[in-house]
């Protein structure tokens, strides 16, 4: 569920980007292109850093059962289906750190189109640098 906010808020910053772009070609004033969708995007974003937040927690709850499991002699005295849970918990938490890595570098993929928006001649970004959609 990280990587759909995630997405989703890609798919915005690209409605954005064009928003401000058509109204710019239209000759209209950007001002105020777009203001709902940045305004949901900032919504979304923080939304997606306090799923970021409940992830540290994971993470402190994770380190915390391999603490008792240490503590108690480590996994060679688990028996099969504590094994089991604590094998399962491993792999969620290497799961779980993939994603959020995946999810910082996408927020920080949607800060750049932002702020391509406003910087680039054409409002638009992608990973290449500013997307001209016409020459002239």
């Amino acid at each position: 569920f990280l990587l759909e906010n995630c997405l989703q808020l890609n798919l915005q910053s690209t409605v954005f980007a064009l928003q401000r772009f058509a109204v710019k070609e239209s000759g209209g004033d950007h001002a105020w292109a777009g203001a709902q969708t940045l305004a949901s995007i900032a919504v979304g974003t923080l939304a997606t850093l306090f799923k970021l937040s409940e992830v540290t927690a994971f993470f402190k709850v994770a380190q915390r059962v391999a603490d008792i499991v240490d503590d108690h002699g480590g996994i060679s005295r688990l028996d099969s289906s504590a094994l089991g849970w604590y094998s399962s918990l491993r792999k969620a938490v290497w799961a779980v750190r993939v994603s959020s890595c995946l999810l910082v570098l996408s927020l920080a993929y949607v800060a750049c189109k932002l702020a391509a928006a406003f910087l680039c001649e054409d409002s638009a970004w992608n990973i290449s640098g500013c997307v001209r959609f016409h020459d002239g």
